[in-house]
């Protein structure tokens, strides 16, 4: 299974402009570049786990990361999620 990189960065878009954040201030206080923020948020850019913590924390979420068993319906948060 692929990560989902264009859910995950509309995800954190829309947690950013919730919170009225640009990028520039999620960048620096997730600890990654400008640049980076946003090739994520338009789904064209993998980051690592640790950044991804980051940038969800400084756009005002948190990262919820789970394994389940082989077959066990989908990843946890993708169900939950309501945009």
């Amino acid at each position: 299974m692929a990560v989902d990189w264009r859910a995950i960065g509309q995800k954190v878009k829309h947690l950013r402009l919730a919170g009225r954040a640009t990028q520039d201030y999620v960048a620096g206080r997730a600890g990654v570049t400008q640049a980076t923020v946003s090739k994520l948020e338009a789904g064209g850019m993998a980051v690592s786990v640790e950044a991804l913590e980051g940038i969800a924390k400084a756009s005002g979420g948190r990262m919820i990361l789970d394994i389940v068993p082989e077959g066990v319906g989908s990843v946890r948060g993708e169900a939950e999620w309501e945009a």
